[in-house]
C-alpha cells in the first residue's frame, strides 16, 4: 500500500479494505454534524469537563476565561455548562 501525502486526509478503512467512500476531516472542520474539528466540539468538551468541577474551581476558571478571552467567551463558556447540566438533571 502507498503511502499517503503529508496533510492528505487518511480513508476510513473497514476490515474488508473498503473506505466506503467516508474519509476523515482531518485537520479542519467539516461539515459533518460529528465532525471533532471544530469550535463547538472543542466548547462541548470544554463544558463536560468544567461541568465535573467543584464549584469552586468552576468559578477559579471562569475567572481565568474572563482574563485571558473575554467576558462574552466566559459567559459562553457558562450557558455551554449550564446546557451540559440540563442534559443531565
Amino acid at each position: 500500500m502507498g503511502q499517503a501525502k503529508k496533510g492528505a486526509p487518511r480513508a476510513i478503512v473497514n476490515v474488508y479494505g473498503d473506505t466506503g467512500g467516508d474519509e476523515m476531516c482531518g485537520p479542519k472542520p467539516c461539515d459533518k454534524p460529528d465532525c471533532t474539528w471544530g469550535e463547538s466540539h472543542r466548547a462541548a468538551c470544554e463544558a463536560r469537563a468544567v461541568l465535573q468541577w467543584p464549584r469552586e474551581q468552576r468559578a477559579e476558571y471562569y475567572e481565568k476565561v474572563r482574563r485571558w478571552r473575554g467576558q462574552e467567551a466566559a459567559q459562553r463558556l457558562i450557558a455551554d455548562v449550564r446546557r451540559e447540566w440540563e442534559k443531565i438533571a
